[in-house]
């Protein structure tokens, strides 16, 4: 069982905020992609870039590449 916890347009928004989601989405993808490794790893972990939530292990991914944002959700 796969538990999907967060959406990705939120987590996107905590590292590339700007007033619209799909700019935050996008901007993420686009950082993802542009890194083999955090790509390669979100992959073997189930990652779906079409897909509008993470698991668990994909966040931890995220903030292992990415580190801790200052900025808290909303």
């Amino acid at each position: 069982v796969i538990y999907r916890l967060s959406l990705g347009i939120q987590v996107a928004s905590v590292y590339f905020p700007s007033s619209y989601s799909t700019s935050n989405a996008r901007s993420l993808r686009r950082y993802i992609r542009r890194h083999p490794d955090f790509y390669a790893d979100l992959l073997e972990a189930g990652y779906d870039e079409r897909d509008m939530f993470l698991t668990p292990m994909q966040i931890s991914i995220i903030v292992r590449y990415m580190g801790l944002s200052e900025v808290p959700p909303k």
